[in-house]
């Protein structure tokens, strides 16, 4: 990583350890028509991460500029934080639902398990719970 602004050049690199994060996801369970075979997919409602301050740590390394950005760490732990969560949150909802509906897809209701024995995913329609 390398910043510069008017006569100073700041070069480093940034280290961020997660010790313990949680992730909480509510799934709408879908169907998708493959090939006339109805099977599920799924929607995301909801989710949640939860990334508590003391389980992550930061560790700047570089040249003096970025050694003195390390003593203020602590200002932009935060903004660090809510990126990683943001982030985190954005793939949960945008990007892991259409990989697993693809997937499920890609195998045309039809999943091997065993030599000469498939999983068929075929439903008549989206299950529906209630209380």
């Amino acid at each position: 990583m390398r910043y510069k602004e008017w006569f100073v050049t700041a070069k480093g690199s940034l280290d961020v350890y997660i010790s313990d994060m949680s992730v909480s996801v509510e799934l709408e369970v879908e169907e998708q028509t493959i090939g006339g075979k109805v099977v599920p997919a799924v929607k995301v409602l909801n989710s949640y991460v939860n990334l508590p301050k003391d389980h992550i740590s930061l560790h700047i390394h570089g040249n003096v500029i970025a050694d003195f950005a390390s003593l203020f760490k602590s200002l932009f732990m935060g903004t660090v934080r809510d990126q990683i969560t943001g982030q985190v949150n954005n793939a949960l909802r945008n990007a892991v639902p259409p990989a697993v509906n693809k997937l499920i897809a890609s195998q045309k209701g039809y999943s091997k398990i065993y030599n000469k024995m498939d999983l068929d995913w075929s439903i008549s329609s989206a299950p529906k719970i209630n209380a």
